[in-house]
């Protein structure tokens, strides 16, 4: 099966602003070369302030709803009706995703709506998971990004936060201020996205090595 893979990665962090990591989201695309006719494809897991992003900066991108987030929701289902990690569930959600794989969202909507669940919880569990397929479906043809070769999982984005953040700034027994884990991670970022170069001090007086050796 052919594997994905990220040619070259490019990092920005803001810690809790997002007009800030706009701004910031925005001159990276500007430095890495984006023109305005490239195609931009966003993979993400439905959060509000992600969409609210793309639709400012973005417009026309290729929005693909992270098929993880959307499994969750199909599993969380399943658990409900069948009992969670029972047989029944998992042969019911796999089949379901396979379904979504094909672009069948409008089957597993009905399959999910038809359910019969007694318990509010459980039924508040299939509200939530409707909804979630319903207001995401526009990012959910997964056989059409797949016949494209587009990826349908933000497992590199997910990874490459874990590399960028979690090795660093949580091991056992981290303390940070405010300041000093901005400091850090500003830092990582140059450093990860191989700009190091720029930070480092100019040297004052220019040397001629030919003249020198």
């Amino acid at each position: 099966m052919h594997r994905l893979q990220l040619i070259e990665r490019q990092r920005c962090e803001v810690r809790g602003r997002v007009d800030e990591f706009r701004k910031r989201l925005w001159a990276m695309m500007l430095r890495v070369g984006v023109r305005q006719d490239d195609r931009i494809v966003v993979v993400a897991d439905g959060a509000e302030w992600i969409d609210q992003t793309v639709e400012l900066l973005f417009y026309s991108a290729t929005r693909i709803m992270d098929f993880y987030h959307t499994a969750q929701r199909v599993w969380a289902v399943a658990g409900v009706r069948f009992g969670e990690a029972s047989t029944k569930a998992r042969g019911w959600a796999q089949e379901k995703l396979k379904a979504l794989k094909a672009g069948e969202i409008q089957q597993v909507l009905a399959a999910m709506k038809r359910m019969k669940l007694e318990k509010q919880e459980a039924q508040e569990v299939r509200r939530e998971a409707v909804r979630y397929l319903q207001n995401h479906r526009a990012g959910m043809a997964y056989d059409e990004y797949k016949g494209e070769g587009l990826p349908i999982g933000s497992g590199a984005i997910e990874g490459s936060c874990k590399h960028l953040v979690t090795a660093r700034c949580k091991q056992a027994g981290m303390r940070w201020t405010e300041k000093g884990v901005d400091a850090i991670l500003a830092l990582r970022c140059w450093v990860l996205n191989e700009r190091l170069d720029e930070l480092r001090p100019k040297p004052k007086m220019a040397i001629e090595w030919k003249q020198a050796a």
